[in-house]
């Protein structure tokens, strides 16, 4: 990955490869951003390219508030690609830039119920990050989903118990 949070330069038969939406504007200023496309509405076909492109960071941050695709996914309620992008390495614990937000936290905010379990059903969330971890329950809070809150309790409690 580059210093400017870009994914690295493309060939233009690299792009030949991948499903048709990938190509209609898959570059920005001869660089590719999977958190781009994925924004665009989810991409399943776009982002299982990019996925495998040995050139593409998953983890790349592609924006000013430093936001992978995963918590882009995670946001915008595609649990489709927040499963295909778990399941090829993405970190599920990566912070924006503030370090406030990461995807379980965006899936909580935005009411996005099965994707927040999917991360919770992982066991991959760390929760040492109080500062995290405190976002996390206030978020479920404020959601007033019991099921939800549950869930995130068991699941810290489980990750404590394995320190």
């Amino acid at each position: 990955m580059r210093d400017d949070g870009e994914c690295g330069t493309l060939s233009q038969d690299a792009a030949s490869e991948w499903p048709a939406p990938c190509r209609r504007d898959p570059w920005s200023g001869g660089h590719h951003s999977g958190r781009r496309l994925e924004a665009d509405g989810g991409h399943y076909d776009c982002i299982q390219a990019l996925v495998r492109h040995p050139q593409i960071d998953i983890d790349a941050r592609a924006d000013y508030n430093g936001r992978t695709a995963l918590i882009e996914a995670a946001g915008n309620w595609h649990l489709d690609a927040v499963t295909l992008l778990v399941e090829h390495g993405a970190d599920v614990n990566a912070a924006d830039k503030t370090g406030r937000n990461s995807a379980l936290i965006e899936a909580i905010k935005g009411r996005h119920f099965a994707v927040a379990q999917y991360l919770l059903e992982t066991r991959k969330v760390n929760f040492l990050n109080k500062d995290m971890r405190l976002n996390a329950l206030i978020w479920a809070g404020s959601t007033r989903n019991a099921e939800l809150i549950e869930q995130l309790d068991a699941a810290i409690h489980s990750f404590f118990e394995g320190k």
